[in-house]
């Protein structure tokens, strides 16, 4: 059995709001991806990535790792 990745630096990005969390992501060493919600994106894993949600007013409604 695989042990899960520890991904709990992600929740020191939850609550900011953009651009704010990739410029602080960015500067922390992590790789920032932001999508639309709803829109289409790679399930490649990245551990040291930071996937953003944001809605149509960029406001961010989901961060998670990977």
């Amino acid at each position: 059995m695989s042990v899960p990745p520890d991904l709990t630096w992600v929740q020191a990005y939850e609550g900011l709001p953009m651009p704010d969390i990739v410029d602080v992501a960015e500067a922390d060493g992590h790789q920032v991806r932001v999508v639309r919600a709803g829109d289409a994106m790679t399930l490649d894993y990245r551990p040291t990535r930071l996937n953003v949600v944001v809605d149509d007013e960029d406001r961010v409604l989901r961060v998670f790792g990977g």
